[in-house]
């Protein structure tokens, strides 16, 4: 995991190259480094928040995709656009038919952004919804984050507009590992969803 890290000047643009070159190399890495550091995490027995940061935007779509190549039964996801699965698309459409497997839909939020590739994929895979929204106050930044089941949870620390020539480490994040976290995460979810639909989610 250590390895996956943004070099001095890495731009958005680096990091996307250097993830589609070398993905497949880096996803087997996560795969095997989540569940060592979440099963720390849950062997914590003073009470503490365990969360690892993810510094760049290298890392935070390498973790990403771990997330998703492991989720099995919820994913929800409150953004402010469909950049996640427009890089990760194939990823997303495994994760749903996964899901769809065991019966399960997910479900996903986009404020103030494009939902175009969440449409093409909801169209495509029918065990996901989405509702977008727009947000009166555009003077403060997006909280955005998603969870997987009752496992991991990737939440964004800022959310500037990602273009190009942006730093890689723009938008860093935090990775939530116990499931406490996550469960408050998806209640928080839960709450948004409602608002919008005055639909109540299952527990999850």
């Amino acid at each position: 995991m250590n390895a996956i890290g943004a070099k001095p000047g890495m731009t958005i643009a680096d990091a996307e190259r250097v993830f589609q070159e070398a993905g497949p190399g880096y996803a087997q890495d996560v795969a095997a480094f989540l569940p060592i550091c979440k099963a720390a995490a849950e062997k914590n027995q003073r009470g503490e928040v365990v969360a690892l940061p993810v510094i760049n935007h290298l890392r935070k779509l390498c973790v990403a995709q771990g997330i998703i190549n492991a989720t099995r039964h919820s994913f929800r996801m409150f953004t402010g656009s469909d950049y996640l699965v427009r890089m990760l698309y194939d990823n997303f459409r495994t994760m749903l038919q996964r899901m769809n497997s065991y019966g399960q839909t997910a479900h996903v939020i986009v404020v103030n952004g494009s939902a175009t590739g969440f449409q093409n994929l909801s169209q495509e895979c029918g065990n996901l919804r989405f509702v977008q929204a727009v947000s009166r106050d555009r003077t403060h930044a997006l909280d955005c984050y998603f969870t997987s089941d009752k496992r991991f949870c990737l939440e964004e620390e800022g959310n500037m507009p990602l273009h190009s020539n942006a730093p890689a480490n723009c938008n860093p994040g935090k990775l939530y590992l116990q499931d406490s976290i996550t469960s408050l995460m998806n209640r928080r979810f839960g709450a948004q969803w409602s608002a919008l639909t005055d639909e109540d989610l299952p527990a999850c």
